[in-house]
């Protein structure tokens, strides 16, 4: 890969999402701008990356939206846990 300080932002998302199929735009935002920046400079260059057809942005089984290059296969996701149900009343 080139040197990121070279690199266009969207070529350094590209190379993140072809190590890492599925990567949230918080998740992205992480891992190339550091936890206290905000994602919307993510989001935004996430959608027009989509709007060219170079990546796919998806809802998963929980709602949210996650990013793969538009050859990629659909990354695995875990299933939410299931909600804590009461136990039945006990019968008489």
């Amino acid at each position: 890969m080139a040197d990121p300080a070279r690199s266009s932002f969207a070529e350094r998302i590209l190379a993140a999402l072809a190590s890492q199929p599925g990567l949230t735009d918080r998740e992205l935002t992480n891992l190339l701008l550091g936890r206290a920046t905000h994602p919307s400079q993510v989001n935004q260059e996430c959608r027009l990356l989509a709007g060219r057809g170079v990546i796919v942005r998806e809802k998963d089984a929980a709602g949210t939206i996650r990013n793969r290059l538009s050859g990629q296969p659909v990354a695995p996701v875990p299933a939410p846990p299931p909600q804590w149900q009461p136990p039945p009343a006990p019968r008489s």
